[in-house]
């Protein structure tokens, strides 16, 4: 994981308490079903650089499906009580895809700089 914002696609990701992770099937990219797809999945974010200041900061994630729609919003809080780093935290991504393509999870944390994953929804063969 390399950058300011590191992600990762899992079926299930955890913080431990000394601070290290457990991932599952982590790295994912790709899906291929039958649509519609309806996905649960655990997202995994490091942010490596002291870019946050101590306080509360605003957490928005979205995915954009394959036709554009706006699905598995989900908005949350973190909350930095200093300055280690890195800072480590685990997103729930439920959402609900109904075309085939690309679709792309956007994460903005605070005043970072969004990054963005793709999850490419492949047909069956």
């Amino acid at each position: 994981m390399a950058g300011p914002i590191s992600v990762i696609l899992c079926e299930f990701a955890t913080i431990l308490s000394d601070s290290t992770f457990a991932i599952v099937r982590g790295g994912i990219e790709h899906f291929t079903s039958a649509l519609p797809l309806t996905i649960g999945l655990s997202v995994f974010v490091q942010v490596e650089r002291a870019g946050l200041a101590v306080g509360k900061h605003d957490i928005s994630m979205d995915v954009i499906t394959p036709n554009g729609l706006t699905v598995g919003q989900v908005a949350a809080q973190l909350e930095v009580t200093n300055q280690e780093f890195p800072i480590r935290f685990v997103l729930p991504l439920q959402a609900s895809i109904q075309s085939y393509g690309i679709a792309v999870v956007r994460i903005h944390i605070g005043n970072l700089e969004s990054i963005e994953t793709q999850l490419n929804v492949k047909a069956v063969n």
